[in-house]
C-alpha cells in the first residue's frame, strides 16, 4: 500500500484534467497556417500544454518557443500563459521551486493587466503547490487570497475550485472530516453550475474520502456515479484516473485480483490516450500487486516497462520511483544483488544531472582561466623580449663608447647569466616539486571526497530499510528511539512490522560497524521482512530461527566463508491483550514494573553461522499499564569515558533507566543522550548505539 499510495495525494487528484487531446494533430497543422504572431503564441502554448503528460521535453520546447515569441512582440497575455503552463510542467515532476517561480511570474502579469480571474487561478495554483510540499500554512494563505479575488470577480466556478483545493489541503493534513465537507461544498456548487466533468471529479474525491474512512460501500457508490458520467461524455482521462482509484479501494479491502482488474482497465485507457505519467504509475502498481502475489517475474516485467517510460520522460521523480519499486521487488524475490543495483541507481540518478551541469560550469571556468593564463604568459614573454632588445642596444652603445671595457663586461655578463640560469633551474625544480605535491594533495582530497560520497550513498540505502519515525509513533506513541551511528552508516538498525493488532519491533546489532556493518544490516533486515511477510511466521523465536536460516543461505553464496550475522532483541506486542512475546540473540530485554527492573535473558548465540545452533526460545510476559520495556544493543554500555576512560557498563545503564522511568519518552531519550555524551567527553564513540524504549 505504501508503494501504491505514492500517487494518492499528488498525481491522481489533478491528472483527470489533462492528457492527450484529440485536437493535438490538428493544432500542429494549424500552427503552420498562422501568420499573426499572437495566434502563433496561443497555438504554441496549447501544443505545449497538450504534450504535458505525453512528452515533457517536447512540452517544454513548445512552451519556450511561445514564451520567446510572446516576449519579442510584447504579447503579455501569451507570455503569462507560457509561464503558467511551465509551472504545470514543473509541478508534475515535483520541481516545486520552479513551479512557484513560474506561477508567480504569470500571476504578476495577469494581476498587472487587471485579469482578476486568471490572477485568482494562479494564487490557487500556488496554494496547491505549497500543499503538495506540506507547507499547509502558506497553502491556506494563498487559497484565501485566491478566494477573495474569485469572489470579487463573481466567479462561482473559481470559488468551487477553491473548496476542492481546501479538500486536498485537509486531506494532506489527515483531517478527512474537513476534507469531506470541502469536497461536498465543491460538488454541490458544480452540480448547480451544471459542470458535468467537475461533478464527476468531485464524486471521485468524495469516494476517496469514504475509502480513507474504510466506508468502501459508499466509496464504490460515488465511483460508479462518476464512472457513468465519464463514460457518457467519453472522458477517458477521468475514467482512467477513476479506475486507478477503484483499484486502490479494492486493494485496501485486500482484494488483489479486483485491484489488478481495475489497474488493467486503467492501463488500457492510459495506453489509448498516450498518457505517459499515468502509464508509469499503473505499470508500477500492477507490478506491485504481482509482487504481493509472489509472481515476481510478471512484477518485474511491468516495473521495467515503467522504468523505460520514466527514462524516456526525463522526469527524475518518475525514474527514482521506478528504480525504488524494482529494488523492492528484487529484494522480496531474494535477488539482493539486483536489489542493491537498482537501489544504487535510484540514489545515483539524483545527482547525475547536477554533476553534469557542475562539470560543464567547471570546464567553462577552467577554459577561461587557461585562456587568461596564456594571455598573461604572452604579455610577459613580449616584455622579456623587449627588455632583452633594450639591453642589447645599451651594450652596443657601450661597445662604441667604451670599447676597452668590453672584455670585462662580457666576463661579468657571462657570470651573471650563468648564475641566473642556475637559479632559474633550481626554481623550476622547486616549482615542479611543489606542483607534484599539490597534485598528490588534490588527488588524495578527490579520492577522499569520492569515498565520503560513496558512504553517503550507502547511508541513503540504509535509511531506506529503517521504518519512518512517524510510523513508529503512529503505532507506539509512548516510545523513543536513541540511534547514534559511530560512522556515517551503521551496523545497528531498528525494525518494525505491524500485522493487525500485533506490533513487532526489534533492535539489532550486525557484525562490525561503518560500511561493512551497514551491508550486513541490509541483508538481515531483508531476512526479517521475508520471514514475516513471505513466510508468515508470527512467533518471535521461530522468526529468529528462520532469519538465521535465510542469512546463512545468503552468505553461503559467497566463495569465501562468511561468518557475519547479528545480535537482536525482538518483541511481539499486543496492546489490546497487554501481552508480550520476546526472543533474543545475545541481547536481553529489560522491563520496568512498579519501579523494579526485570531482565529476560537471551539465547547465547547470534543470528548467523553458528556451531551446534539451538532453537531460539520465545518468552511470554503479561504487561500492565505504566510498564516500560527496553530493547538495545551493546554500544551504550560499551562506550569508554569518564575520568578513568573505562566502559559505562550495564549496571549504571539500568540505574539511569530507572531514574528517568517516570519521565516522558522524549525526555528519557534526551537524558540518555546527554548522559552518554557527557561520559564520552573527548573520546571517540567506539560502537554504534541503539536504545528503544516503549511505555505501555
Amino acid at each position: 500500500m505504501k508503494r501504491i499510495s505514492f500517487v494518492l495525494f499528488s498525481f491522481l487528484l489533478t491528472i483527470c484534467s489533462f492528457g492527450q487531446s484529440k485536437k493535438l494533430d490538428s493544432l500542429l497543422l494549424v500552427l503552420k497556417s498562422h501568420k499573426e504572431d499572437s495566434l502563433k503564441v496561443n497555438t504554441l502554448n496549447r501544443i505545449g500544454k497538450e504534450y504535458e503528460f505525453i512528452d515533457q521535453k517536447l512540452s517544454k520546447e513548445y512552451l519556450n518557443k511561445a514564451l520567446n515569441l510572446a516576449s519579442e512582440i510584447g504579447y503579455q497575455k501569451g507570455k503569462a500563459a507560457s509561464y503558467k503552463f511551465m509551472g504545470y510542467l514543473a509541478d508534475d515532476i515535483s520541481l516545486f521551486d520552479s513551479a512557484v517561480y513560474y506561477y508567480n511570474r504569470s500571476y504578476e502579469i495577469f494581476s498587472k493587466n487587471g485579469n482578476l480571474v486568471e490572477a485568482a487561478d494562479l494564487l490557487k495554483l500556488l496554494g496547491d503547490t505549497y500543499s503538495d510540499q506540506g507547507d499547509y500554512s502558506k497553502s491556506l494563505d494563498y487559497l484565501q487570497r485566491s478566494l477573495k479575488l474569485f469572489e470579487k470577480g463573481n466567479s462561482e466556478d473559481g470559488i468551487a475550485g477553491i473548496h476542492y483545493s481546501l479538500g486536498q489541503l485537509y486531506q494532506g493534513l489527515g483531517q478527512y472530516e474537513n476534507a469531506m465537507k470541502s469536497y461536498q461544498v465543491s460538488l454541490e456548487m458544480y452540480k448547480k453550475l451544471g459542470k458535468t466533468i467537475d461533478i464527476a471529479n468531485g464524486l471521485t474525491a468524495v469516494g476517496i474520502m469514504h475509502d480513507a474512512s474504510k466506508e468502501f460501500r459508499l466509496a464504490k457508490k460515488n465511483y460508479e456515479e462518476a464512472e457513468a458520467i465519464y463514460i457518457k461524455h467519453d472522458y477517458k482521462n477521468g475514467l482512467s484516473n477513476l479506475y486507478t482509484w477503484m483499484a486502490i479501494t479494492e486493494f485496501n479491502q485486500k482484494n488483489l485480483d479486483g485491484a489488478l482488474n481495475y489497474f488493467m482497465k486503467s492501463m488500457k485507457l492510459y495506453e489509448e490516450i498516450n498518457n505517459t505519467g499515468g502509464l508509469i504509475y499503473v505499470y508500477n502498481n500492477i507490478g506491485s500487486i504481482y509482487s504481493d502475489k509472489k509472481e515476481y517475474d510478471k512484477a518485474i516485467e511491468y516495473e521495467k516497462k515503467s522504468l523505460d517510460l520514466a527514462i524516456k520522460s526525463g522526469s527524475f521523480e518518475y525514474i527514482k520511483y521506478s528504480y525504488e519499486i524494482l529494488a523492492n521487488t528484487y529484494g522480496k524475490k531474494g535477488d539482493f544483488k539486483s536489489a542493491f543495483e537498482y537501489q544504487y541507481e535510484m540514489m545515483k540518478y539524483k545527482d547525475s544531472i547536477f554533476n553534469a551541469t557542475s562539470m560543464q560550469q567547471i570546464n567553462e571556468m577552467q577554459t577561461k582561466y587557461e585562456t587568461e593564463k596564456k594571455d598573461k604568459e604572452l604579455l610577459l614573454k613580449d616584455a622579456e623580449i623587449t627588455k632583452q632588445m633594450s639591453l642589447a642596444d645599451r651594450q652596443a652603445a657601450q661597445r662604441n663608447y667604451l670599447f676597452i671595457g668590453l672584455g670585462l663586461m662580457i666576463i661579468v655578463s657571462v657570470l651573471i647569466f650563468r648564475s641566473y640560469r642556475l637559479k632559474q633551474k633550481a626554481n623550476l625544480i622547486i616549482a615542479s616539486q611543489k606542483e607534484e605535491v599539490e597534485k598528490q594533495k588534490d588527488l588524495i582530497e578527490e579520492k577522499q571526497k569520492e569515498i565520503v560520497d560513496s558512504i553517503n550513498y550507502a547511508k541513503h540505502l540504509q535509511q531506506a530499510i529503517l521504518p519512518p519515525l512517524n510510523f513508529v509513533k503512529q503505532h507506539l506513541p509512548q516510545s523513543f528511539i536513541l540511534y547514534k551511528p559511530k560512522d556515517i552508516v551503521s551496523g545497528d538498525f531498528y525494525w518494525m512490522y505491524v500485522n493487525n493488532d500485533d506490533i513487532y519491533i526489534a533492535a539489532a546489532d550486525c557484525t562490525g560497524h561503518g560500511v561493512p556493518g551497514a551491508m550486513v544490516s541490509v541483508v538481515c533486515s531483508n531476512a526479517m521482512d521475508r520471514t514475516v511477510k513471505e513466510f508468515g511466521i508470527k512467533d518471535p523465536g521461530q522468526i529468529l530461527d528462520k532469519v538465521r536460516e535465510l542469512v546463512v543461505v545468503t552468505f553461503e553464496k559467497s566463495e569465501s566463508e562468511v561468518k557475519d550475522g547479528m545480535d537482536i532483541s525482538l518483541c511481539r506486542l499486543n496492546l489490546k491483550t497487554m501481552h508480550l512475546q520476546w526472543a533474543g540473540a545475545n541481547n536481553p530485554l529489560w522491563i520496568i514494573q512498579n519501579g523494579v527492573l526485570k531482565e529476560i535473558k537471551a539465547n547465547k548465540q547470534s543470528i548467523g553461522k553458528t556451531d551446534s545452533p539451538l532453537p531460539f526460545i520465545t518468552h511470554d510476559q503479561d504487561l500492565n499499564k505504566g510498564d516500560s520495556i527496553f530493547l538495545f544493543t551493546d554500544g551504550y554500555a560499551d562506550q569508554f569515558g569518564g575520568t578513568k576512560g573505562k566502559k559505562f557498563k550495564y549496571k549504571p545503564f539500568q540505574e539511569q533507566l530507572l531514574a528517568h522511568s517516570t519521565e516522558t519518552p522524549e525526555d528519557q531519550k534526551n537524558a540518555l543522550d546527554a548522559i552518554i555524551e557527557s561520559w564520552k567527553g573527548n573520546l571517540e564513540q567506539v560502537d554504534d548505539i541503539l536504545v528503544i524504549g516503549i511505555k505501555i
